[in-house]
């Protein structure tokens, strides 16, 4: 079984008035080949709220207007080991 890799990167962006972040990053496999269509939750700690998407051909993901808070990132392929990370913190 291979275990999903992800690597963050946290933006943020001022629009306006209001200031929102956007969470995203590659998803790929213990030997390094990206990992297509797997299931990514950005799961906002504070809130309870979920925000959910899928990485595309090239394993790529993002998920923007976040507003500041605590979230944890779940990634889920079938056949694949799930991923979370720690609490990622932004204000």
């Amino acid at each position: 079984m291979l275990v999903l890799a992800c690597f963050l990167l946290t933006m943020i962006s001022a629009h306006a008035q209001s200031t929102y972040a956007s969470i995203g990053g590659l998803v790929t496999d213990s030997l390094g080949a990206v990992v297509a269509d797997a299931a990514v939750t950005v799961f906002d700690t504070g809130t309870a709220v979920e925000y959910k998407t899928r990485t595309n051909r090239q394993g790529n993901y993002r998920v923007s207007f976040l507003k500041p808070g605590d979230y944890i990132v779940h990634i889920d392929k079938t056949g694949f080991e799930q991923y979370s990370t720690s609490s990622i913190n932004w204000c």
